[in-house]
């Protein structure tokens, strides 16, 4: 089918960041974790795992889309033939900052 750029994940995000306040999980009951853990959550129609270092967002790990598409950190970072970066590295802090407190609100452990 083909594959997810980075930059389209950053729109997507900062879509949802100016119009939501809370996020859903695919799997249900997700409880975040101030360790290390893999974070699945829902933007618009991509479900991207996020991973979680010391209780703070520090990469995507991987991406897809209802249509199939599929993107990962290793495409992102190196796979790919085009220059791209690491989805999140692409915010700014506060948008980082906004994005791990909807998440964390969301979650199941507040």
């Amino acid at each position: 089918m083909g594959y997810i750029e980075s930059q389209e994940i950053v729109d997507a995000i900062r879509s949802y960041l100016a119009h939501h306040d809370q996020i859903s999980f695919p799997c249900p009951g997700y409880e975040w974790d101030e360790g290390h853990s893999f974070c699945k959550v829902k933007v618009f129609n991509y479900i991207l795992t996020l991973f979680v270092d010391a209780g703070e967002l520090d990469y995507v790990d991987s991406a897809e889309t209802d249509d199939g598409r599929e993107g990962d950190f290793d495409y992102w970072t190196a796979g790919s033939k085009i220059s791209q970066q690491e989805p999140l590295e692409m915010l700014s802090d506060e948008e980082l900052e906004r994005l791990t407190e909807i998440i964390k609100n969301s979650s199941t452990t507040k």
